[in-house]
């Protein structure tokens, strides 16, 4: 009797509601973009043009029938004084994968592609390889893992910023890519609280 009753519910759960083929098709349109991005982190990656590397991945999505509805491209900005003003990661590549990925690394902004609806990041400049990653990992490997300064900041000739300083100062232009609405805005501490 308990086995008939537990068959039942597995199929009033899974089978009635199609769970098990939303699932699958989940896991292929998942498939699907980590293909595209593997590709495209070996052959078409240019070095520090992160937006134009995340526009041909956008396209290549759309080419390939993704539907990039929860999908977002971030622009990453340091609204503070430390770094003079440049964002300063910590787990960035080379062109020929030639330094370790704890290299430090400024730029002027970052750009990278938000899956929303999973909380992952894909960043053509994360470590040594495409490496798909929870938002919270990506923030702590790739822009929290330094000591805090042991001066505080107080002008723009203080190169250095701390984690508690960035989760405060860099800024997340989030922007829908299906869309023309205007970017989001929010600190890296927030979007941290967002995706824990």
């Amino acid at each position: 009797m308990f086995r008939i009753l537990l068959i039942l519910f597995v199929l009033l759960s899974v089978g009635c509601t199609g769970r098990s083929h939303v699932a699958a098709v989940k896991s292929e349109v998942s498939s699907v973009v980590d293909r595209i991005f593997q590709s495209r982190y070996y052959d078409s990656y240019q070095e520090r043009a992160c937006g134009q590397n995340i526009l041909g991945f956008v396209d290549a999505l759309r080419a390939a029938g993704v539907d990039l509805s929860d999908y977002r491209m971030v622009k990453i900005t340091n609204q503070g004084p430390g770094s003079l003003g440049m964002v300063n990661a910590q787990s960035a590549r080379s062109i020929r994968f030639n330094r370790p990925a704890a290299v430090e690394l400024n730029w002027y902004h970052h750009v990278i592609l938000l899956d929303q609806a999973n909380g992952l990041i894909y960043d053509f400049d994360y470590l040594t390889g495409p490496t798909t990653v929870r938002v919270s990992e990506y923030i702590d490997t790739m822009f929290s893992r330094e000591p805090e300064c042991s001066k505080p900041i107080r002008d723009l000739s203080t190169f250095c910023v701390g984690a508690q300083q960035k989760l405060a100062t860099y800024l997340w232009e989030i922007s829908p890519v299906t869309e023309t609405d205007r970017p989001t805005e929010l600190r890296m501490g927030e979007v941290l609280d967002l995706f824990r």
